[in-house]
């Protein structure tokens, strides 16, 4: 068995290790005193204080494109319902899609049929048919015009949004 008693240690060497240890400490704490500098903490204060600013204003950004993201969704839902309804109405009996043409065939039209002698029944009423669907025609012009009206703003909005979005 081993019961050799443990060696006693040198009092001189391990005084010589504590100053050693301790000389290092003392370099290593001048040099982080060197870089210490009041310069230094001014600039490290400063840094922090502009990180503080960025992720606010990164926060209230994020936030402003949120809203965006929604009125930009908005806008679009808005836009494909109006022109749903707008191409409803040209899949009608929407012969023309600007105003003075129709107007300026319904007005050829009604010319035509007061100065017109018709020489049967069937033929007056084809005229007054074609009348009667210009007419129609006019009256959804109405409507047809409101709503590429409403089309074009919503679009223009909607690039807005993506714009403003990027």
């Amino acid at each position: 068995m081993d019961n050799d008693p443990a060696p006693l240690p040198n009092r001189h060497n391990f005084e010589a290790d504590v100053a050693r240890l301790n000389n290092a400490i003392t370099k290593i704490s001048k040099e982080i005193s060197k870089y210490w500098t009041e310069g230094r903490r001014t600039e490290c204060n400063t840094l922090k204080q502009e990180e503080h600013q960025l992720k606010q204003s990164f926060t209230y950004h994020r936030s402003q494109t949120a809203l965006l993201e929604a009125e930009l969704k908005r806008a679009q839902g808005d836009l494909e319902a109006k022109q749903r309804e707008l191409h409803d109405l040209e899949d009608s009996d929407l012969t023309y899609k600007n105003p003075v043409t129709a107007k300026e065939k319904l007005s050829q039209l009604e010319t035509k049929y007061r100065n017109q002698t018709f020489s049967s029944a069937r033929e007056e009423q084809l005229i007054i048919n074609e009348i009667e669907r210009h007419k129609r025609n006019v009256a959804k012009l109405g409507k047809y015009v409101l709503i590429w009206e409403e089309c074009k703003r919503l679009e223009g909005l909607c690039k807005v949004a993506r714009n403003t979005h990027r």
